[in-house]
């Protein structure tokens, strides 16, 4: 009771006079603003995410990982405003969307197998993956291209592409995605297009993030 009434006192939570129910205050909306600003790779990516978005006239999101799910730090609409979104969230499954397994794809093993152990996939819809074993052999297809493809596996008639962003230790920092419908993403010939535009500005974002290409592994190629 002391901490609720805490709480209740900072803002953090509002209590309905009628219903004498609670709900989440002002002031976390606050922290999630307050987070974002502070959120380097949000700092680093909000040019180049515009610009992409602008050029191919597509939704361009910010994806990171967070407790085995992705967190959307920042939407950029193709007409948008020249500034980055402050809003967090939604928090989105990995296995079927393509900021997801852009991720998956790039994880340490350890987190990965951890993540395969506990997730129960659902099938939003008839062509998401819900077989492991099939989920394996699309991340190792992500790692060799560079990108990854989501084609209706959670929303029917919606399609996204995604690729991975890395920081100044070679980790992975989150992921970069193009969203739209099925008919103006994934079918006809743009796809390739949109797929090399995508992963050049993913580079970018890398490099202003500190990230340096292995020179001793592209020499032994």
């Amino acid at each position: 009771w002391g901490l609720v009434t805490t709480l209740l006192q900072n803002g953090f939570l509002e209590q309905d006079p009628e219903s004498r129910k609670y709900r989440l205050g002002s002031k976390i909306y606050e922290l999630g603003e307050v987070y974002v600003d502070y959120l380097e790779i949000n700092n680093k990516a909000s040019e180049a995410a515009h610009n992409l978005a602008r050029r191919t006239k597509l939704t361009a999101r910010i994806g990171i990982w967070d407790h085995e799910a992705v967190l959307v730090t920042m939407v950029v609409v193709p007409f948008g405003q020249s500034r980055m979104s402050t809003q967090i969230g939604p928090r989105i499954d990995a296995y079927c969307t393509a900021l997801g397994k852009s991720l998956l794809a790039f994880l340490d093993p350890e987190t990965l197998r951890d993540y395969l152990e506990k997730i129960k996939p659902v099938a939003y819809t008839p062509a998401t993956i819900t077989q492991k074993s099939r989920l394996l052999e699309e991340l190792a297809k992500i790692r060799q291209q560079g990108y990854s493809i989501s084609d209706e596996e959670l929303i029917p008639g919606a399609a996204g592409i995604a690729a991975p962003i890395f920081n100044r230790n070679r980790s992975l920092a989150g992921a970069l995605s193009l969203g739209a419908s099925r008919k103006n993403l994934v079918l006809g010939k743009k796809l390739e297009r949109l797929a090399q535009e995508l992963i050049d500005t993913a580079s970018e974002i890398s490099r202003q993030l500190g990230f340096t290409p292995d020179l001793d592994y592209h020499s032994r190629k």
